[in-house]
């Protein structure tokens, strides 16, 4: 991921008519996860990466009974790339089958190693994630 992309916030709005206010948004930036390097089972995940952020919306303020209400109503869409997350994977460098050779990857199937290890790896697929 690279980190020296510059981020941005793109407004626009308009007034429709007295009190009523239409708009839309579009923002960039980067969600920040964090490793942590406690045990657990299964690891935590941590997700960080791009994040693109779209919205529209209307806001209208109006009186009922001579109350002032405001009604707000919108819609956004969230766009991460470049996700990276903490996943565990199986580390068999140290590892031996049951009959004392090394452990190969159809020993490791047959559930045939000893010391087998977990190891905590920050992947960063490269697919898109969206969320709305």
């Amino acid at each position: 991921m690279r980190l020296s992309q510059p981020t941005y916030t793109f407004a626009l709005d308009h007034d429709l008519w007295d009190g009523t206010l239409v708009y839309a948004t579009t923002r960039s930036g980067y969600r920040s996860g964090a490793i942590n390097s406690a045990p657990s089972s299964p690891p935590p995940l941590s997700p960080a990466g791009k994040r693109h952020r779209y919205e529209v919306g209307i806001k209208s303020d109006w009186q009922l009974w001579g109350m002032p209400i405001r009604a707000n109503l919108d819609g956004y869409f969230s766009d991460y790339h470049d996700i990276q997350a903490l996943v565990s994977l199986p580390n068999v460098t140290i590892a031996t089958t049951t009959t004392g050779g090394p452990c190969n990857q159809a020993a490791f199937n047959a559930n045939a190693c000893l010391n087998v290890t977990n190891d905590n790896v920050t992947l960063t697929p490269r697919q898109r994630i969206s969320r709305h």
